[in-house]
């Protein structure tokens, strides 16, 4: 028998009934054996720590820090929980441990298994088509910007070919009103410059406008190689009295017609 109750009560009941023994030796007596017997008991360190308030603090301040160890290292650990649960055993429903927690399967959600919604996927897709439109973008603003560039390329050189032909015209004009007055003077010598030309012609000084109304001709003589010299006078009038002068630069005798009967 291993109750100490029951055990305490039997030793009762051999001492009150008549015996021919008799227990007179202290260490033989029941009592203090059951004593020793629950002194010596699993539980009664546990009465004792219950007993005593101390004890009882410290044990569980000794519990708590071994559970904060224990959760600081194996409960954030996913592999260590994962062997725990496969090494424990599930219980069946009819009270027998046969089926182990390896029939168990342990799904963990992941990356893809949480963005195969159609809301998540939608979600997903919604930075590329940002990146992409963000792209689209920039795209056309550059292909709007060179075509700008182009433009504005293309509307100055409309410009300036304006400009160009509006000064072709106005030389036009201006020669069309410089033609009656000009002078075209043929067999000047090679070796003749502008002062020489200007020179011979100094009894008109104020009716020429300027030195670069007096202009070398690329045209030369074939055979003398003598030049030619074109003289824009300030009239008419002056242009007709000055091809009436007769004279020489170089010991060449000068030719002086008006531009209007030369191309006549």
């Amino acid at each position: 028998m291993n109750d100490p109750r029951a055990l305490l009560a039997s030793t009762g009941r051999a001492q009150s009934s008549p015996t021919p023994a008799s227990f007179d030796d202290d260490d033989e007596d029941p009592r203090r054996m059951l004593i020793e017997i629950e002194r010596s008991a699993p539980g009664s360190a546990r009465d004792q720590i219950e007993n005593n308030p101390r004890m009882l603090l410290a044990e569980i301040d000794r519990e708590l820090s071994s559970s904060r160890r224990y959760a600081s290292s194996s409960d954030h650990n996913l592999v260590e929980l994962r062997r725990e649960l496969i090494d424990s055993p599930k219980p069946s429903g009819n009270g027998e441990s046969g089926t182990s927690a390896r029939d168990v399967v342990v799904r963990v959600p992941d990356r893809e298994n949480a963005t195969s919604s159609p809301i998540n996927e939608r979600i997903s897709s919604l930075p590329q088509q940002c990146v992409a439109h963000a792209i689209a973008l920039i795209l056309e603003s550059a292909d709007s910007k060179h075509a700008l560039i182009e433009r504005s390329a293309q509307d100055l050189d409309n410009i300036i070919q304006n400009v160009l032909n509006v000064e072709k015209g106005h030389r036009r004009a201006e020669e069309r009103e410089r033609l009656p007055c000009r002078l075209i003077i043929s067999n000047v010598a090679a070796g003749a410059e502008e002062e020489d030309v200007l020179f011979f012609f100094r009894s008109y000084a104020h009716d020429i406008w300027s030195s670069r109304d007096l202009k070398f001709l690329k045209v030369r003589d074939p055979v003398k190689r003598t030049k030619m010299v074109q003289l824009d006078m300030w009239s008419r009038i002056s242009a007709v009295r000055a091809s009436c002068m007769h004279g020489s630069i170089f010991g060449l005798k000068l030719q002086i017609e008006l531009a209007m009967a030369t191309e006549k």
